[in-house]
């Protein structure tokens, strides 16, 4: 596999983790990350790339925890950008 694909196969799965954390929340999609990660972990071995993608992958779905997470603090606490009343 070249390197190209592997990179934008990296990123389908990357996206799609992070539409399931968005669309069904991280508590329903926890299980389909797992598997998300697991493939291109799977892949990654395969092919004989190194974890970058993976680290890539885990970085991106952490961002987006933590944003989901801070908006989710903001709209419990009836915070608007930041600027208390």
């Amino acid at each position: 596999m070249s390197e190209i694909t592997m990179m934008a196969t990296a990123r389908g799965l990357t996206q799609t983790a992070v539409e399931k954390i968005l669309v069904l929340g991280q508590d329903d999609s926890k299980a389909d990350v797992e598997k998300l990660r697991e493939v291109l972990e799977d892949m990654l071995g395969f092919w004989d790339f190194d974890d970058n993608l993976l680290n890539d992958f885990d970085s991106t779905i952490a961002e987006v925890l933590m944003d989901k997470h801070i908006q989710e603090f903001e709209e419990f606490h009836n915070i608007d950008g930041g600027a208390s009343e």
